[in-house]
């Protein structure tokens, strides 16, 4: 409004200046008032339809049309791996973004182009057709019913070349959708979640974002890594610790892994293990003759080295009893009258 009243004062201000006498002034400063009618229309007009934006570059709503735009920003980027049930694999990476003033984004992953959109408020515009009654090819349709007399809504028939009934139809109105990023500062919070991975790679992300005339401004790259490493080391097929009674203690050591780089093992027994998964016979696993009435623990551990230097590490133990062995005497072994007694020994 107050742009509208400057070139009202323009107006005021040349017409005030127009010598009074345009006799004697010539035939020049006559077309003085005309002119300057039509500058101030003019502005005006540009001001309302923002179509030009000469004076002031943007319309005084801010809600659209041409002009300079605000230069989108990237307020953050975040990348979160979907990791499956057992934590052990990425299955997706979720970016996360905040934008300021973006009308459009675009998401490339190593270059290549992933996902794209808009970010501002959505409107309806209606399309017009033109004299063949065809709408732009960019317009969508939707019909609606029509209306009798009563206000009840009703739809008409098509026929075929034989007069039957072969469906209906409505009012077809034209329409397409627009996007705005205004009024400024628009700020959007979008998410893309990329489950198109390979496990154990590193990705670059990137993400352009547009302005509403259509500049592209590119931000700093995101890195991102589909973990997916796995040590799981079992006795006997159980992870929780066993126990033997001799001399059933023979049991086995079985580790399955994913992407290791190096396995060591360690505790009571040793050397290298894998990478690859596994088994291993412990053998005969002794009771020994130390703390009698107690069983003896054997720990087993496997340390794995993985990339991006990870390092998991698991346990297993199997303790070991042995039966004891027991030999009794009677004396006398034998007792014919009673009341007797015999001693055990």
């Amino acid at each position: 409004m107050k742009k509208v009243i400057i070139a009202f004062f323009i107006v005021i201000i040349l017409c005030v200046s127009i010598p009074v006498n345009r006799a004697e002034a010539g035939p020049f400063f006559a077309f003085i008032p005309l002119v300057s009618v039509l500058v101030a229309a003019a502005v005006v007009y540009d001001y309302v339809s923002c179509n030009f934006n000469v004076l002031w570059g943007g319309c005084g709503d801010g809600s659209g049309g041409g002009g300079p735009a605000p230069e989108p920003k990237l307020n953050s980027q975040t990348a979160v791996p979907i990791m499956n049930t057992d934590g052990t694999c990425t299955t997706g990476i979720t970016l996360n973004y905040q934008t300021v003033d973006a009308l459009k984004y675009r998401i490339y992953r190593d270059e290549k182009r992933i996902a794209d959109g808009f970010l501002g408020d959505e409107r309806e515009t209606r399309c017009e057709i033109d004299e063949y009654g065809q709408p732009p090819s960019d317009c969508n349709f939707r019909e609606e019913p029509f209306y009798n007399d009563d206000g009840q809504p009703y739809y008409q028939n098509i026929y075929d070349s034989d007069g039957n009934v072969i469906g209906q139809r409505g009012r077809r109105t034209y329409y397409k959708k627009e996007y705005w990023s205004y009024p400024s500062p628009h700020t959007s919070n979008f998410s893309y979640t990329d489950t198109n991975i390979e496990p154990n790679k590193d990705y670059k992300y990137d993400i352009i974002l547009l302005d509403r005339n259509g500049k592209e401004f590119r931000f700093d790259t995101m890195n991102a890594y589909s973990e997916c490493i796995k040590l799981d080391l079992k006795i006997n097929g159980y992870d929780n610790p066993q126990t033997y009674i001799m001399p059933n203690s023979n049991p086995d050591i079985n580790w399955e892994t994913m992407a290791a780089i190096s396995c060591t093992a360690s505790g009571d027994w040793s050397g290298n293990k894998g990478p690859e998964s596994g088994r291993e016979d412990l053998g005969y696993l002794k009771r020994g003759t130390s703390n009698p009435g107690q069983g003896k623990t054997y720990n087993y551990t496997l340390t794995c080295q993985y990339p991006k230097n990870k390092t998991l590490t698991d346990t297993v133990s199997a303790t070991v009893f042995r039966k004891p062995n027991c030999d009794f005497s009677a004396d006398p072994s034998v007792i014919e009258i009673l009341p007797a007694v015999s001693t055990l020994s």
